[in-house]
């Protein structure tokens, strides 16, 4: 039993060191029609639902909340990619997904936040 516990995490550790970890910048329309709650925090934690999708960071200021209205928020999102080659047809999906979510419109063009990726850890 021991020996088939240390081939998992043997295993574990070898998919993990695998994976590398890009990062992607970009414009969301946040669409807050009147007399719906619709807040930055709550957007955020939907596009951390998407599949893939590990960390959402948003560089807009929560005081425009307070103003009403439709927000543009600026964010950051990280996923992991096994392949190199694969992260663009995963970057492609991500933002599929988060387009389906209720209330919000990517605004900056798909080229550039593919252009906007780095790799942040291999």
């Amino acid at each position: 039993m021991k020996k088939i516990f240390e081939n998992w995490n043997k295993f574990v550790n070898e998919k993990a060191e695998r994976l590398a970890i890009y990062s992607a910048r970009g414009t969301i329309l946040l669409k807050r029609p009147p007399g719906l709650g619709v807040s930055i925090d709550d957007t955020l934690a939907r596009i951390r639902a998407v599949p893939y999708v590990t960390v959402v960071n948003s560089f807009t200021d929560r005081e425009i909340e307070q103003k009403g209205g439709d927000i543009k928020v600026q964010l950051e999102f990280k996923f992991p990619s096994e392949a190199p080659t694969m992260r663009w047809g995963l970057l492609e999906k991500i933002l599929k997904d988060i387009e389906a979510i209720k209330h919000v419109s990517i605004i900056t063009p798909r080229k550039k936040i593919a252009s906007s990726m780095i790799q942040v850890k291999s």
